[in-house]
C-alpha cells in the first residue's frame, strides 16, 4: 500500500487528495477536496440542531442518538433562502458533508480546528468526529468503530451569524503516525522559525502601536462588544467583505509613557497581535495551543493552523490572538506569553495551494468586514 511509504508528519495536499481519491475522505464537493497546504476544509449540510439543554460532550456512542433525543435537541428550520440564523450564546450542532474511513489503518491520526476567519468573529467551532470521545481529534483505535460521520458544534458569542449549506468553518489535519512522534523541539528551529533572539516555542502579545491602512492613528488592537451592536442583526458568512468594521469594532490604543498595558473588560472581545512574526519553511506545520485558555478571567485562543510558507515571503508575519473578558477585568502586559507553538514536521515537502488571506497581517479582522480603507 502506498499509504505505508508514507514518512510519519502532517499530511500535504497530495496527499489528502490522494486520500480523497481512494475513498478514504468521502463526500467531498464537486470539485474536489478542498486544502490547503497542511489541512481540508470540512463544509456544512443542510441538517442543523440546536441543543437545548446546551453543549453535549462527545462519546463513544453513535452522536446521533443525542440528536434524535427531543429533550436535548431541536431540529433547526431553514429561511426561505435556505440560511441558516444562528443566535448568539446559543450552541447548534450541524452534521459535515464529508466522511472519514480510516478503520483500516492503524497509523492515521486528525486534529482539527476552526477556520482563522471564524475565531476572529468569536464563534466557538469544534469538530465532532463519531466514536471519539472528545472534540477536534480522532485517533486510529476509536476509529475502527467508529460511522464515519463528522458533526460541528457551533456556539457564536459576541455576533449572530447566519450560515448555509456547503461552506466551512472549520478544517481537519491530517497526521500518519502519532502527532507527538512528528513534533520537532529544538531552539535551533525556534530561532529559524521566529527570529534570532528566540530560544522557546512560546509567543507573546505585542501591545505597541502599529499602523493598519485605512485607520488614522497608530493602534494596539481591536475590540467588540454586544453592547455595541443594534437589534443584534445577524453577520453572515457566506461573503467576504461585507461589513463595515467601523459600525462593529473600536481601537485599543497603548501610550506613549509607562509599561504597555491594557484592560480586558469582562464580556469584551479583542483581536491583538504576536509580537513573534513567524517565517515558516515548506516543510514545518504549526499548532499554536493557548498556555492556558483560560488564563486568569480571560480566555485565550488562536483559531486556525499555521500552513507552510506563512510569512514566508514577507519577512514573517504575526499570528492573531483572539482574547476574550469572562467575569472580571483583567489587565494584560505587553510581552506577556500568551501562547505555545507546536512545530510538526510535515510527511512530504508541500507545494504552496494556499491562498494566503492572512498571510500578510498585521493587525486583521475576520475576511467577512470590509478593509478599513474601503468606502463605507
Amino acid at each position: 500500500m502506498e499509504y505505508d511509504l508514507w514518512l510519519p508528519g502532517v499530511l500535504s495536499a497530495d496527499q489528502m487528495k490522494k486520500l480523497a481519491e481512494d475513498g478514504i475522505i468521502t463526500n467531498c464537493p464537486e470539485a474536489g477536496i478542498q486544502v490547503d497546504n497542511s489541512s481540508f476544509d470540512l463544509h456544512l449540510s443542510g441538517q442543523g440542531w440546536e441543543m437545548i439543554e446546551g453543549s453535549l460532550k462527545p462519546s463513544i456512542n453513535n452522536y446521533e442518538n443525542f440528536l434524535k433525543n427531543d429533550k436535548l435537541s431541536k431540529k433547526v428550520v431553514a429561511e426561505k433562502n435556505n440560511t441558516f440564523i444562528l443566535k448568539r450564546e446559543k450552541t447548534y450542532i450541524f452534521k459535515l458533508k464529508e466522511e472519514i474511513y480510516f478503520r483500516d489503518y492503524d497509523y492515521f491520526y486528525g486534529q482539527a480546528t476552526a477556520k482563522s476567519s471564524i475565531g476572529r468573529m468569536d464563534v466557538l467551532a469544534r469538530l465532532i468526529v463519531d466514536g471519539m470521545d472528545r472534540y477536534d481529534s480522532f485517533t486510529p483505535d476509536k476509529q475502527k468503530k467508529s460511522s464515519g460521520k463528522l458533526y460541528i458544534e457551533i456556539t457564536p458569542i459576541t455576533f449572530s451569524i447566519v450560515i448555509k449549506e456547503d461552506i466551512s468553518l472549520i478544517q481537519l489535519r491530517l497526521f500518519k503516525g502519532e502527532p507527538e512522534d512528528s513534533e520537532i523541539r529544538s531552539p535551533l528551529v525556534y530561532k529559524a522559525i521566529l527570529g534570532s533572539q528566540k530560544n522557546d516555542d512560546s509567543l507573546s502579545v505585542d501591545l505597541g502601536l502599529t499602523k493598519v491602512p485605512g485607520i488614522k492613528d497608530e493602534i494596539s488592537g481591536f475590540y467588540t462588544s454586544p453592547d455595541f451592536l443594534e437589534n443584534d442583526i445577524p453577520i453572515s458568512l457566506i461573503e467576504k467583505g461585507v461589513y463595515n468594521p467601523r459600525k462593529y469594532w473600536k481601537f485599543c490604543k497603548v501610550g506613549d509613557d509607562g509599561p504597555k498595558r491594557i484592560k480586558v473588560e469582562k464580556d469584551k472581545f479583542y483581536i491583538l497581535r504576536s509580537k513573534e512574526k513567524i517565517k515558516l519553511p515548506e516543510s514545518v506545520a504549526i499548532y499554536c495551543r493557548a498556555m492556558d485558555e483560560t488564563f486568569g478571567e480571560m480566555r485565550i485562543h488562536y483559531a486556525g493552523f499555521v500552513h507552510p510558507y506563512f510569512g514566508y515571503n514577507t519577512g514573517g508575519t504575526p499570528l492573531i490572538f483572539e482574547v476574550r473578558g469572562h467575569d472580571v477585568d483583567v489587565n494584560l502586559c505587553d510581552n506577556e506569553p500568551l501562547a505555545k507553538l507546536h512545530f510538526y514536521r510535515m510527511s512530504k515537502v508541500c507545494k504552496d495551494v494556499s491562498d494566503g488571506v492572512y498571510y500578510n497581517q498585521v493587525l486583521k479582522l475576520s475576511k467577512y468586514f470590509k478593509e478599513w480603507d474601503q468606502p463605507e
